[in-house]
């Protein structure tokens, strides 16, 4: 599981302090920063979390965050005075997608931090803080918080969510130049996701860029092969096991709720998942977990199966043992009547209950 930590910066340092203009205008176009980072943890790990924190004034507190790509290890320092001071340095590759714009005054304030995560010194951190366990849940809420309000955009919330909603993530390289049948054709499918994991969900809501671009109102999923989808023919090798869905574009009502709202909120750090579901009230559908139980009802079903046909030759091999009937009754016209001695059912002229297929010990005069 990703940990979180605080990295610091010193603005003294005016060559990276110069090129924070380019930085913060590579983040807002949706292109990450990657750079190299001195930290004094040697538990920073790949794919952890990471906060950029702004250590002077003007805008002093956290303005970027983003992933680590590396695990921190032994730096060699050139300077030797600079060696000298940092002893034994280490350094991590960081890759930032993620900032607000410090010189406006919108970074996330270090006494906002204080009162709200507990326990956890924000004055003088070492560069390599790790974040308490307790303390993520709210550095993330309080982060996106600044985020949306640097945007002045409103984003979707796990609170508000209403329905049973798929996000799906459009590939970048695609969505400028998407009409409306192209955009529902690359929404739908094909995906490699168990119907089991897909069934609950009620819309897919098309993502672009981190924003709701379009509503779809799911009908019903089909497997890759019967798609007649003119993006993509189905290729066996390619597309065999993936499903698609049904739709057509949500009520008016639906897409002014959801279109242009953004979705970053409802992702954790570092999640990837081109399909996402998300049930109403924000609560999430993990596939691993789906797939396991409907792995476990299909099993449950195939074990029922087998005992319910062994207790069926079982039967089919009671029912062939002749039984004494209950009662044997001749009427009127001599033919006589039988009772089942196993399901009590009445008949005449046979050897064998119509009902249950008991075999009956049948004697003279039919």
């Amino acid at each position: 599981m990703a940990r979180s930590f605080v990295i610091t910066w010193d603005t003294a340092d005016l060559r990276y302090s110069g090129g924070f203009a380019a930085f913060i205008q590579d983040i807002y176009a949706g292109q990450a920063h990657e750079t190299e980072w001195i930290v004094s943890n040697p538990a920073i790990k790949k794919n952890d979390i990471v906060y950029l924190l702004k250590l002077s004034e003007p805008g002093r507190g956290i303005v970027a965050s983003g992933i680590s790509e590396c695990r921190a290890s032994s730096y060699k320092v050139k300077d030797p005075v600079k060696a000298k001071k940092l002893g034994k340095a280490l350094h991590i590759v960081v890759r930032f997608d993620r900032a607000v714009d410090f010189r406006k005054g919108e970074a996330l304030s270090l006494d906002v931090l204080a009162k709200r995560c507990k326990r956890q010194k924000w004055d003088l951190p070492e560069s390599g803080m790790e974040i308490r366990e307790k303390n993520v849940p709210v550095l993330e809420e309080e982060w996106y918080k600044c985020i949306d309000a640097a945007s002045g955009e409103h984003p979707i919330l796990p609170s508000e969510i209403r329905h049973n909603i798929l996000l799906v993530q459009i590939n970048k390289e695609y969505y400028l130049r998407l009409s409306e049948r192209a955009m529902y054709e690359w929404t739908r499918g094909f995906w490699s996701r168990s119907v089991e994991y897909v069934r609950p969900a009620q819309y897919a809501l098309s993502i672009i860029n981190g924003k709701v671009a379009e509503v779809y109102r799911i009908r019903e999923w089909i497997p890759a092969r019967e798609v007649d989808n003119y993006l993509h023919s189905y290729v066996k090798e390619r597309h065999d096991g993936k499903i698609a869905f049904v739709g057509k574009v949500a009520r008016r009502d639906l897409r002014d709720y959801y279109i242009g709202r953004r979705v970053d909120s409802l992702y954790k750090y570092g999640e990837g998942s081109q399909v996402r579901l998300f049930l109403k009230g924000g609560k999430t559908a993990e596939p691993a977990m789906i797939e396991k139980k409907a792995r476990g009802a299909d099993l449950g079903r195939r074990i029922k199966a087998v005992k319910d046909k062994k207790l069926e030759n079982v039967r089919s091999a009671e029912l062939d043992e002749p039984m004494q009937p209950k009662k044997r009754i001749r009427k009127s016209d001599g033919v006589f009547r039988y009772t089942c001695g196993r399901c009590e059912a009445s008949f005449a002229k046979s050897d064998r209950c119509p009902e249950c297929g008991q075999l009956v010990k049948v004697w003279g005069g039919r």
